[in-house]
């Protein structure tokens, strides 16, 4: 026969199971603080390394940037020097490639520069050559290591002498020295590869000069 429950049985059970129950629920939520502890804190971390790689990433494209648009500059200012330096009318007075040249170019690449024209304009007369000029070949402008403020280039062009006949001399490498200066790149010496090679060879020495060898160009089958 079972024993009929009391009221009191009852109440005593309920709370018997709200005390036995109390330290699992109160582990159960620790567990689950903690675990908010620790997700927090990752995600702090995480933010925190994201941060630093963004950084570290932002600092590097800007480094590559800065270097690209330098080798750009130097690439394009030579090309243009090259240009103006080998284009030269026997009858003008050569001003438009001589503000290019005074433009991009140092003072004593300037005083070269002008000191030669005039000469070699003379020359050309001389030999009935109405005009030169070059013309840079397709992929012909390569830039070397940029150090600090210096650059080296080399540019390489076709000759193209008018006269009575007009040809084509192929082919000529110059070596440009660029530096910059006040944040703007100039270019400071410019030698004929072509006239320093020839020179080696015939004589053991060899040439620097601002203008690739107009008379050799002019003067050639």
């Amino acid at each position: 026969m079972v024993p009929p429950t009391t009221e009191a049985d009852d109440t005593d059970t309920d709370e018997s199971a709200e005390v036995d129950d109390a330290p699992a629920v109160r582990e159960t939520r620790a567990s689950a603080s903690r675990w908010l502890v620790v997700v927090g804190a990752l995600a702090v971390v995480f933010a925190l390394i994201a941060s630093v790689m963004t950084a570290s990433y932002i600092r590097l494209r800007s480094d590559k940037d800065d270097s690209n648009a330098d080798r750009t500059a130097v690439a394009t200012i030579a090309a243009r020097v090259a240009e103006a330096m080998t284009a030269i009318d026997a009858a003008g007075d050569n001003k438009a490639e001589a503000d290019v040249v005074h433009q991009l170019g140092t003072g004593p690449l300037i005083d070269q520069y002008d000191a030669t024209i005039p000469a070699t304009r003379q020359l050309l007369l001389a030999v009935k050559v109405k005009s030169e000029h070059g013309q840079i070949t397709p992929n012909g402008v390569y830039v070397g290591d940029i150090e600090g403020d210096q650059a080296q280039v080399i540019v390489v062009i076709d000759l193209v002498v008018i006269g009575e006949i007009t040809k084509v001399v192929p082919n000529q490498y110059l070596r440009m020295h660029l530096v910059r200066l006040n944040g703007d790149w100039k270019v400071d010496n410019v030698s004929d590869i072509n006239v320093e090679l020839a020179a080696s060879a015939g004589a053991g020495a060899s040439t620097t000069t601002s203008v690739p060898a107009p008379s050799t160009a002019s003067s050639s089958g």
